[in-house]
């Protein structure tokens, strides 16, 4: 069954979690597009420490992969499903020729790569220009359930902001100390989502 309507040629595929989608240096061979489940892609330094770029969900396609099959380039990055993943899959023969037949076609990709562009766009410029602290507390909030509970590690939150563990538990220490934040097991519970969001608006001012 196609995941991409009107389009004959897509397959669908099931990957497990921690199944690679991709890795560095590959070739892009089909467009993806996320059906079920959740894949991340993330940049792996020679050291071994990880950048989250951005997660895909149910809908969503990967910038990563639309580039690489525009440009006939080989990825940059990793992607990895983080649970149940089912993908469709449009080769890249197929995918080429759709995009120079199909004007339906080229906008359904291009809105998708465009959306991508934008969450990538936002983690390089926190990378380069907001603070740890700022980029922890936007994570904190954007990760919270409705109970404003983020169930993860400190390790996996140091992943995804591709610093050292020993930094975000030093954070993760000073915002439980200002009262914003209880740290549980594997856990992290928001007590004041104001004060919290004034850090990811401004970074932390308090010294």
């Amino acid at each position: 069954m196609s995941g991409f309507p009107g389009l004959v040629g897509a397959h669908r595929r099931r990957f497990v979690a921690g199944e690679y989608l991709f890795r560095p240096g590959m070739p892009a061979r089909f467009y993806v597009r996320v059906e079920r489940g959740t894949a991340r892609v993330q940049l792996l330094s020679e050291s071994g420490r990880e950048l989250l770029l951005y997660r895909l969900h149910p809908g969503q396609s990967c910038v990563l992969t639309t580039s690489c099959l525009l440009a006939s380039d080989l990825y940059p990055a990793e992607g990895i499903a983080e649970d149940a993943l089912d993908v469709s899959l449009l080769s890249a023969v197929r995918f080429r020729a759709l995009f120079a037949e199909s004007a339906a076609f080229r906008t359904l990709v291009l809105e998708h790569y465009a959306e991508r562009l934008s969450d990538l766009l936002r983690v390089v410029s926190g990378v380069a220009f907001a603070g740890l602290d700022r980029r922890l507390a936007q994570m904190l909030l954007t990760r919270a359930d409705e109970h404003g509970g983020v169930l993860a590690t400190h390790a996996a939150l140091a992943r995804e902001l591709g610093v050292h563990r020993e930094s975000i538990s030093r954070q993760l220490k000073r915002l439980e100390g200002y009262g914003l934040i209880r740290l549980g097991r594997a856990r992290v519970d928001i007590l004041d989502r104001a004060r919290l969001a004034g850090i990811a608006r401004l970074g932390d001012r308090s010294h």
